[in-house]
């Protein structure tokens, strides 16, 4: 499958991924190991916050050139499996090499196809007839399941003649089957313009309507949705800086660096001492246009 990986597009390869895993992780099939552990990244022992126990950490293979580490997940979780595709082939007898290989697969360890089936001699119904010796309990359960979806979709395949007794328990006859097309006895009315004008009104809460209504109403009562052209507001006209004001910003700026090395204006920027040149700091006289 396809994924997003910091902005660049990459081909998830999950059989290549699983065969990579970490040697702690060799006893661990394709199933468990999606199930047990995700990707995540290989963080340095001394990161933890403490807050709750850490998650084992099991690198790939060195020989995968794999970034990051399979993240072991905690007691207690509920990760349930998405299997993408079409569901595993029947166990019948057309397909039983294939159904046996799928299980294997999916319940087995391996790493390569030599580890499913060793020799050419064997054959997977095999390899698989000697897996199911060992299995446990949980393993089976995985087969029976897998099994269960075929069942269930040939039950409704199939349609039991119990189906098609009534509640009364009597057995119906061909000719007393419902029909295919059903008949009224009464004629629609015919709808008219007026009608599916009040349909549509319906489709509003009428609180609502009226709430807006009345919000609309004063909206333009306050002249919101004037048409008439609103001048906008100007700002008053403001002169150019002369030499003279510039002279005086300067001795603004030396006065507040004196008074900030000197220590003579406090933390909420109060002056400690009177200022000393009044004159300074006025403000400039307005010019008359």
């Amino acid at each position: 499958r396809v994924q997003f990986v910091d902005g660049a597009v990459v081909l998830k390869d999950q059989m290549k991924e699983y065969a990579d895993r970490g040697h702690e992780l060799d006893d661990m099939s394709f199933l468990d190991y999606f199930l047990h552990t995700y990707d995540g990244k290989d963080l340095p022992a001394d990161d933890d916050t403490g807050v709750k126990p850490r998650s084992e950490r099991i690198p790939y293979l060195e020989s995968s050139g794999r970034k990051g580490c399979r993240v072991v997940r905690q007691n207690g979780h509920e990760t349930v499996p998405r299997f993408v595709g079409t569901w595993f082939p029947r166990d019948t007898p057309a397909t039983r090499e294939y159904y046996c290989a799928n299980m294997l697969a999916l319940l087995c360890p391996w790493r390569g196809l030599d580890d499913l089936k060793p020799t050419e001699d064997e054959s997977f119904s095999q390899v698989f007839e000697r897996f199911l010796e060992c299995a446990d309990e949980n393993v089976k359960r995985v087969i029976d399941n897998a099994k269960y979806f075929h069942e269930c979709s040939d039950s409704a395949r199939v349609r039991k003649p119990s189906d098609m007794t009534p509640a009364s328990g009597a057995i119906l006859d061909v000719e007393d089957q419902q029909p295919d097309e059903f008949t009224f006895d009464f004629t629609l009315p015919e709808l008219t313009l007026h009608d599916i004008a009040l349909a549509r009104a319906s489709r509003w809460d009428p609180q609502d309507v009226l709430y807006g209504q009345g919000a609309m109403a004063v909206a333009r009562g306050i002249g919101l949705f004037c048409e008439d052209e609103v001048e906008g507001c100007q700002l008053p006209d403001v002169r150019r800086a002369l030499v003279d004001d510039l002279v005086k910003f300067r001795a603004w700026n030396d006065t507040l660096v004196k008074m900030t090395r000197s220590g003579l204006v406090t933390t909420d920027n109060r002056p400690v001492l009177p200022l000393p040149d009044p004159n300074v700091f006025a403000a400039p006289k307005p010019v008359e246009p």
